[in-house]
């Protein structure tokens, strides 16, 4: 397994994490102020970074699934403890610090997430109400 190539493409994964959630945040706040408009433009902007994120991913799929003891080392470093991430060689290290950072980067989406879920159920109830009474 190449992990200096891996090592750069979960910091690439990283940065197209972090740009979604700025991509989340300003659909949140569209969502909020109730701008269907940007809201729409935000929409697709967030799923060509997602679809980007697929192609990351096939990328990642292919090193570590090389053979099973490439899949068992990867394993192991995405599941390592963030006190123990400091104990790793380089570049080993940098996968495990990046994949915990994807982690709690992706609860912070999943959290913005429902947040918008929840806006435009209470929108639709509130509409729902209109034409019912």
């Amino acid at each position: 397994m190449d992990r200096e190539r891996l090592a750069s493409l979960y910091q690439r994964r990283y940065n197209m994490i972090r740009t979604l959630n700025e991509e989340t945040d300003e659909l949140l706040m569209a969502v909020e102020r109730q701008d269907n408009l940007s809201t729409g433009l935000l929409l697709d902007l967030r799923e060509e970074s997602v679809q980007n994120l697929e192609k990351n991913d096939m990328e990642i799929r292919l090193i570590v699934e090389e053979n099973q003891e490439s899949a068992a080392i990867f394993r192991k470093l995405i599941e390592t403890e963030e006190k123990d991430i400091a104990s790793l060689p380089f570049p080993e290290n940098k996968i495990a610090d990046l994949a915990m950072k994807i982690r709690k980067a992706l609860e912070e989406i999943r959290k913005k997430n429902e947040r918008m879920a929840l806006q435009a159920k209470r929108r639709k109830d509130y509409y729902e109400e209109k034409i019912l009474a």
